[in-house]
């Protein structure tokens, strides 16, 4: 979810789902605001799939799939899934570190606590290296939306359900609509000029107040609104 990059939120129920990854609210908070991309076994080890299949083997389970009852899909999966490994997978050597940056109070101590990081002569040079790039990610994106979808998730993880969450997010979706918001100068630079060099309103987290914050979570004064 690179929403942040775009000037944007963690909709389609992001503020829900993310600080309930069985690997915690820490991790989901890594995911949300620097949109690092899982892949393969880092999938299986956050929880977001639940088998993995290789390349060579996936016509085949396809067909049998397809040949399957429902009660037996589970089972047809299990059959065809790899087994998996965590050796050499850098978000499992990477999780003390995640935990460590991303359960800070503020978006600001974050950023603080990765830059601590590429210092301390005690961090790895892998774990260096990790924290320098989402550094630099962080510091691209809209500081808006890194703030916004902070208390979004913080929010997100007290809602009692999946509907309760997207409630709030059309709110937040609809305040993004604003003339003012980041989300139409993301689009631009990423997608329509494709200069990638959006230039944010605020431009720095400190300009970022709660009040500005706060704005975003009021609801949406709209006549077809749903709810």
């Amino acid at each position: 979810m690179p929403e942040t990059g775009i000037g944007l939120f963690c909709d389609v129920g992001g503020g829900y789902f993310l600080p309930r990854l069985k690997l915690g609210p820490h991790f989901g908070m890594f995911l949300a605001l620097t949109g690092y991309r899982l892949k393969g076994r880092e999938l299986l080890y956050a929880g977001v799939a639940t088998h993995m299949v290789e390349a060579s083997k996936f016509q085949a389970l396809e067909e049998k799939l397809l040949r399957s009852k429902a009660e037996e899909v589970r089972d047809v999966l299990e059959e065809s899934s790899k087994t998996f490994d965590t050796h050499g997978c850098e978000i499992v050597e990477m999780r003390p570190y995640i935990d460590r940056c991303f359960s800070q109070s503020s978006v600001e101590n974050i950023i603080k606590e990765l830059d601590k990081m590429t210092t301390d002569s005690s961090v790895p040079a892998n774990a260096k290296k990790w924290a320098t790039t989402s550094l630099g990610f962080l510091h691209k994106v809209s500081p808006t939306s890194l703030k916004v979808v902070f208390e979004q998730l913080r929010r997100g993880a007290k809602l009692n359900s999946l509907e309760e969450d997207l409630k709030m997010e059309f709110d937040i979706s609809q305040n993004y609509m604003k003339p003012t918001s980041d989300f139409f100068e993301g689009v631009r630079a990423l997608l329509v000029d494709k200069d990638k060099n959006p230039r944010w309103k605020p431009a720095t987290l400190n300009e970022v107040t709660p009040q500005i914050v706060e704005s975003y979570f009021t609801p949406a004064k709209n006549p077809w609104h749903p709810f």
